[in-house]
């Protein structure tokens, strides 16, 4: 059992290093991925120290509000995607596949910065943008993958974890750090 979450979270980390350019938009931005892995496994959400950290960034810190968080919608993503929608049309585009109504965004006003996880073999994993900054460099999203640890008892059944945060209007270009962490219980 130790195995499959350990391969699973190496297939989480080799995926997003592998994909560089990963999807930024309904249509590829330009933008870059870096991966960290917390160094004892656990819960930590501080990314690394130095130009990394969200908060030692020379940036603004963006407001940002929740749009949507489920891990049960499939979008039709089947590993880490990012996305900025920045209209109407790339909104209910990325809502077709769901078969729901999108929630109601102005995009006049507002960026909407999407993290999928994709499809997960289990319950537990979970993904999270925790803070967004604006630099004259462009928008970082800092984002955090949790994976079930080996003493989880977790439910078999596909999940799709994917959170959508609504920022005020930004042009880009688009950054998401990923950190995965491992959920670690009764070890």
């Amino acid at each position: 059992m130790r195995s499959h979450h350990l391969g699973l979270l190496a297939t989480l980390v080799a995926a997003a290093l592998l994909l560089g350019s990963i999807s930024f938009g309904i249509l590829p931005l330009p933008g870059r991925s870096r991966s960290y892995e917390a160094e004892d496994g656990g819960e930590e959400s501080d990314f690394p120290e130095g130009q990394d950290n969200p908060g030692a960034m020379e940036s603004e810190s963006e407001d940002m509000d929740t749009v949507f968080r489920s891990d049960f919608v499939d979008f039709g993503y089947r590993s880490i995607t990012y996305l900025a929608i920045q209209t109407q049309e790339e909104w209910e585009t990325l809502w077709e596949p769901t078969g729901q109504d999108p929630p109601t965004v102005n995009f006049e006003a507002n960026t909407v910065l999407v993290a999928l996880l994709g499809q997960m073999p289990s319950a537990g994993h979970s993904v999270g943008i925790v803070a967004v900054n604006r630099s004259q460099a462009g928008v970082v999203a800092f984002v955090e993958a949790t994976a079930p640890g080996a003493g989880c008892l977790v439910a078999t059944v596909l999940t799709y974890p994917v959170h959508m945060v609504e920022i005020p209007k930004a042009e880009g270009p688009f950054t998401f750090e990923l950190k995965l962490l491992t959920h670690h219980c009764g070890d």
